[in-house]
């Protein structure tokens, strides 16, 4: 079944983050980055230890957030401001996740027609493993699945 069979504008995100995230995650980190698959939920719910999470609004209005293990969160972050991981701090780690959620963003941005209209709001980091974010929302959430060798990667999309 299709979720997304009446909703362009989500295809067109959900296509935009696939492509963004691959590009991304193969520049920053190094690796090879598997996209496993696309599911649906009817809410919009984050429980992994880092997320990060922005808005989007205009010709595409609704929330974008990526969320994985704290683990793959530091490799990342470590890739990004190329420092060892036992040198990131709390700071650098939540600037990190924020980055990170920009550049796949910034590229999604792009996917939709160089921006047309699409402002992205400022990113949230959270990272710890004592939170349950959750956005209320009518319409379902994509939940876009990677793979960075054996950690999980995930980016949820609602439009």
């Amino acid at each position: 079944m299709d979720h997304h069979q009446d909703r362009p504008d989500q295809d067109r995100l959900v296509s935009g983050l696939r492509d963004a995230t691959i590009q991304v995650l193969r520049t920053m980190a190094g690796r090879e980055v598997a996209y496993v698959g696309l599911s649906a939920m009817n809410q919009f719910v984050l429980k992994d230890e880092a997320c990060g999470v922005v808005r989007l609004r205009g010709s595409v209005s609704g929330l974008v957030a990526i969320s994985c293990g704290l683990d793959l969160a530091q490799y990342l972050v470590s890739c990004i401001i190329g420092v060892a991981i036992d040198e990131i701090g709390q700071e650098e780690l939540l600037d990190g996740v924020s980055e990170l959620t920009n550049m796949i963003c910034g590229g999604v941005k792009t996917h939709l027609g160089g921006g047309g209209g699409v402002e992205l709001l400022p990113p949230l980091a959270v990272v710890g493993s004592e939170y349950v974010a959750q956005w209320k929302t009518d319409c379902d959430t994509s939940v876009l699945l990677f793979r960075v060798d054996d950690n999980t990667f995930r980016v949820y999309a609602s439009v």
